[in-house]
């Protein structure tokens, strides 16, 4: 082969940028899923040239991530690097792991295969890239995240090899709407010169005018296009894949266009819909407790995913925001939320949690406070109502005598840090009080001022 070919990994940020891979000679390679998905690590965008197997232990099919006895995901991608060592030469066990560079390792193979085939005196550097990449199945579903079209090498070898006769149309396919996504069944149609398409082609929007002007190689706007390969299913057997990242609560419109390995499409399939299932909105686990932190430099974390939850499954995204940053200062990063102490005081952190069409909302109470005083009583000078808190929540005792010993307040009530009791002192006359406060075994003495 004349010249070479540069093949990147695209990175795992799920971020649109890459430095590298953006630089237009270079091949770079996106991450997917067992289900043809995006693995939620990959970068993506315009400059992604393929996809391939990248491996995720996220992914969410029961038959793809069961667990075997070490707990290591079948949605990850099986290496040969060892696990268990034995000796020095005895390795008992190989690793799963997941990447872009697990990905990547798959396009320089299909290359060489390809190479290994068409390769010898004439064949290009160009042509390599060509048949790799306009061969592979184009699984651009709606939405930016853009991960390129999904390696196929048997459809990279059929483009080597001319075909000239497109497949018969799909004639029979059903939908079938789920949460945010729609699952494509069809019956695949014969080819003349192929014996059978090699997948079909989605055409999916909202608008159902604008299929009428859409094709494969032009779907114009508002017009969203999946592939879903036959995966060597033969003609008259039935297949399926699913169009995801949809709207909830929307109807659908599509057409299939069955094509063949060397890009041949088929005349138009008939016009079916489907509408998608309201979203359910994320759901509080439980109210979170209130945050105690000690002085200056005191700092704590909170799994935002342990306070919230989504009924249809969505990945949640957080915003938080806090009502007194002379306190404290939230610090979040993805469902990590860690907090700063800054200042004593009293602070309400807001969160909401959003699938990205709802959002459910709770808050934090947070206190910054000594570690030297167990038991407070503010404000110092009293005019109407004296709050009593303690650091830990407990049946609390309190008493209060005037200067001259008379009792003027004797109680026991649950008293916490975020549930402190309020005494009203309004009637009482000005001067000095005495305050006993007892919890948990222990006596603290204060002295107040009513004004």
């Amino acid at each position: 082969m004349k010249g070479g070919v540069v093949i990147f990994a695209a990175g795992n940020e799920a971020i649109d940028y890459d430095v590298i891979c953006a630089y237009e000679p270079v091949i770079s390679v996106s991450a997917g899923t067992a289900g043809h998905t995006r693995a939620y690590y990959s970068n993506y965008g315009p400059w992604v040239d393929i996809c391939a197997p990248g491996g995720d232990g996220l992914y969410n099919n029961d038959s793809i991530t069961s667990y075997d006895g070490e707990g290591y995901s079948r949605g990850q991608i099986f290496n040969t690097y060892a696990t268990e060592k034995q000796s020095d030469y005895d390795y008992t066990n190989y690793g799963y792991m997941s990447g872009t560079s697990m990905a990547c390792p798959h396009i320089s193979g299909a290359a060489a295969l390809i190479v290994s085939f068409f390769g010898g005196p004439g064949f290009t550097n160009d042509e390599l890239t060509h048949l790799l990449i306009d061969g592979a199945d184009n699984l651009l579903a709606s939405g930016s995240k853009y991960i390129g079209p999904w390696v196929n090498v048997a459809a990279s070898f059929k483009l080597g090899n001319v075909s000239v006769t497109a497949p018969e149309k799909v004639s029979e396919y059903s939908l079938d709407a789920a949460h945010r996504a729609i699952e494509v069944s069809y019956t695949v149609p014969s080819d003349v010169d192929d014996g059978k398409a090699s997948g079909a082609v989605c055409l999916i929007s909202k608008d159902r005018n604008a299929l009428a002007y859409a094709t494969p190689e032009n779907p114009g706007q508002n017009v969203s296009m999946a592939t879903i390969s036959a995966n060597g299913a033969a003609a008259g057997e039935k297949v399926s894949g699913t169009v995801s990242e949809l709207n909830s609560a929307t109807t659908y419109y599509t057409v299939l266009y069955a094509y063949d390995g060397s890009r041949n499409f088929s005349e138009v399939s008939e016009i079916k819909s489907a509408t998608t299932p309201e979203d359910n909105a994320p759901v509080l686990k439980s109210q979170p407790e209130g945050i105690l932190l000690y002085d200056y430099g005191a700092s704590t974390f909170r799994n935002l995913d342990e306070l919230f939850s989504d009924p249809d499954g969505d990945e949640l995204s957080y915003m938080v925001s806090v009502d007194n940053r002379d306190a404290v200062t939230p610090v979040p990063n993805g469902n990590i939320l860690r907090i700063n102490a800054r200042n004593p005081g009293y602070a309400r952190i807001t969160l909401i949690a959003s699938d990205g069409e709802k959002s459910c909302e709770s808050f934090i109470p947070i206190l910054v406070k000594s570690s030297e005083d167990p038991a407070e009583t503010y404000p110092v000078q009293v005019e109407d109502v004296l709050n009593i808190r303690t650091e830990e929540g407990a049946e609390t005792y309190v008493l209060i005598v005037s200067s001259t010993g008379k009792t003027v307040y004797e109680d026991s009530c649950f008293v916490s840090a975020f549930q402190p009791l309020a005494v009203d002192m309004s009637s009482l006359a000005p001067g000095r009080y005495n305050v006993t406060i007892k919890y948990n075994g222990k006596t603290y003495y204060k002295n107040i001022v009513k004004k």
